[in-house]
Parts: C-alpha cells; sequence; structure tokens
C-alpha cells in the first residue's frame, strides 16, 4: 500500500497486458501489408496505362499496310520511333507497299532485302520525319530498285542538322527513289543533306526549303538525279564525287543557286551534268580535275522508264572558275572571272 504522505508526486502507467500488445502488433502488420498490397496495384495499373517505349523494329506486315499498326512489326507492341531504326529486309516482303500514316518519325531506315522492291508511302498525305543524324540508306546486297513515296521532313528540332540517304549496291536496276518532297518543314536552321554510296539515288518529287533551309552534299562515286519536274528550291548544292544530273531549275530558276563542283576524292572526275532545263545560277565554281556539260536533251540513267541522252554540247573542264552565269542549258554561256 503506497502513501501520499512524504509530497512526492506519483504517476501510475498502466502496461498492457503482454496479449494485448500481441494484438497491436498485428494490426499494424496488417495495415502496412495492406498500404504495400494498394501501393503495387496502383503501380500495376499505371504501367498498364503507360504506353509502350519505342524501339527498333523490322517490318513484317502482319496485319495491314499501315506503318502504325504495332503487330506489322518485329517491335510490336511498339513501332520504331524517334532514335529508332526502321529495317525493311525480306521478312515483310509479303505486304511491300506500305501506308505512312501519322506523321512517324524515326532516327534511321535500313532497306537490306533482296527479295523485290518496297514502296513505302503511297499518298501526299504520307509523311515521315528523319532526327537529327537520321539516315534512309540501302545495302550492298539489294537487287532491285527501292521507293520512297512519302514526304520526308529532315529534322526534329530547330537548328542545324545533318541527314544521309545513302544506296551501296550497284546491282542493275537498284536505284533508291524518292518520289515526293524532301523539305525541312516548318524547322529553322541550315538542314545538310548528304547523298552518297556507289549506287543511284534519283529525286523525282524534289528538294525544297522550309522554314530554315536545305543544302545538298554529293559524295560516293554513285549518281544522283533530278528528274525533269522536281522542284528544286534549294540553293546550296555541293559535290565532290561521283556524277550529278540536273533536269530541273535550281533554286527555281530564281538565280540563287551556289553550285560547287570539285574532284576531292580523286579518281574518276566529278560531274555535272546541266539537261535541257533553263538555269540561272548565283555562281557555278569548278575546281581541279572536274567537270560540268550542258546537253540539250535529259541527262540521267534512264533506268525508270525515262529517256535520258548522253550528255553532249559545251563541256566546261575548266579549275577554279567561278561566277559563271547560265541562261538555258546551250542557248547562252558567259564567264564571271572574280574582279
Amino acid at each position: 500500500m503506497l502513501s501520499a504522505g512524504f509530497g512526492e508526486n506519483f504517476m501510475f502507467v498502466m502496461q498492457p497486458h503482454p496479449s494485448h500488445r500481441t494484438s497491436r502488433r498485428l494490426k499494424i502488420v496488417r495495415l502496412c501489408a495492406g498500404r504495400a498490397l494498394l501501393g503495387l496495384t496502383a503501380m500495376v495499373i499505371f504501367l498498364s496505362a503507360a504506353p509502350a517505349q519505342a524501339v527498333s523494329g523490322t517490318w513484317i506486315g502482319t496485319s495491314n499496310e499501315l506503318w502504325s499498326g504495332p503487330s506489322n512489326w518485329s517491335s510490336s507492341p511498339s513501332v520504331p520511333g524517334v532514335s529508332d531504326t526502321a529495317t525493311f529486309d525480306s521478312a515483310g516482303i509479303s505486304r511491300p507497299t506500305l501506308v505512312v500514316d501519322g506523321a512517324p518519325a524515326i532516327g534511321s531506315m535500313i532497306i537490306n532485302n533482296s527479295a523485290g522492291s518496297y514502296f513505302i508511302g503511297t499518298g501526299s498525305g504520307d509523311v515521315l520525319g528523319l532526327s537529327a543524324g537520321g539516315s534512309i540508306s540501302m545495302g550492298s546486297t539489294v537487287g532491285a530498285p527501292q521507293q520512297i513515296g512519302a514526304n520526308v521532313n529532315l529534322g526534329t528540332t530547330n537548328g542545324s542538322e545533318a541527314f544521309t540517304f545513302s544506296n551501296s549496291s550497284t546491282l542493275s536496276g537498284a536505284a533508291l527513289f524518292f518520289f515526293r518532297i524532301i523539305s525541312s518543314g516548318t524547322l529553322t536552321g541550315v538542314k545538310t543533306l548528304t547523298v552518297t554510296g556507289d549506287g543511284n539515288t534519283e529525286i523525282h518529287g524534289g528538294i525544297i526549303n522550309g522554314a530554315g533551309s536545305v543544302a545538298v552534299n554529293k559524295t560516293g562515286a554513285g549518281m544522283l538525279s533530278f528528274l525533269p519536274g522536281a522542284t528544286l528550291g534549294f540553293q546550296n548544292l555541293t559535290a565532290s564525287d561521283g556524277t550529278i544530273n540536273v533536269n530541273a531549275a535550281l533554286a527555281g530558276g530564281a538565280g540563287t543557286a551556289v553550285v560547287t563542283v570539285t574532284n576531292a576524292a580523286g579518281g574518276a572526275a566529278t560531274t555535272l551534268n546541266f539537261g535541257s532545263a533553263s538555269q540561272t545560277l548565283a555562281s557555278l565554281t569548278i575546281g581541279a580535275g572536274a567537270k560540268v556539260t550542258f546537253s540539250s536533251g535529259l541527262v540521267g540513267p534512264g533506268g525508270g522508264g525515262e529517256s535520258f541522252a548522253s550528255p553532249k554540247g559545251a563541256l566546261v573542264p575548266e579549275p577554279s572558275t567561278s561566277g559563271l552565269l547560265i541562261l538555258g542549258a546551250l542557248s547562252a554561256l558567259r564567264r564571271r572571272r572574280p574582279v
């Protein structure tokens, strides 16, 4: 028995019975477990609702002709995205024609089949974007023509960016065709397009400036041909190897095109052939070992049903000539040397 007669203050703490402590611990454990289960459930719901990340893939054409169909790609349930590679080989040749819907953007395209031709894009509304550093390339074993029927937009951001079209196949008829417009679209900055490889590339639709500008570089031993009727709205054309055939007015004939032809790679002379389209250029510079010819007919390989003529007429192999003004392919030719 305790007495309060000494003036001290006492505080009595009631200790729970041991069985009560055990029951409380079980309740806490059950509560924590329930919260963890709720968190996992929410995570599962979030992950299932999140879109699949884009990855590189090969066209297999399982369901239909739509680029946007995930089951048409080996990367299903996703399709190649802005940093990815879209590959076209024999695996998808059962559906060689694609509708490029939804304006997809990719990092690169590789065509490496030997079974037949692809036709990638079927209408004026088909648009394919290439991100900075992007490329469209044909492998050396491709034995049939490959056709890009979609408009190609160069770049996914503003500013200077570089791109490559490459055809490595020298097999008969294995040209790389572009049938619609290649452009910088709504993006600003200089978009430099290098066309290279040992094979032939043909531009049927055209290359134009968008909000920014496009500069074309020709390298590699192959042939680059601009077809009659192509819209060539860009100003800068530089060639350092191979053959270039021009059958349409550069810079739309506005007199702002700057053309430079050199033989930087050595070997066979770099050759620029002008066809019958009238040209008005700001300048034409011909480096040592390069040459420029003018024809009264069409110039090019004639591999796509065209009736191209061999270059004939004026030949200008003179090195280090600048400020050449062309008024018509053969009608008038006047050299202006730097003062």
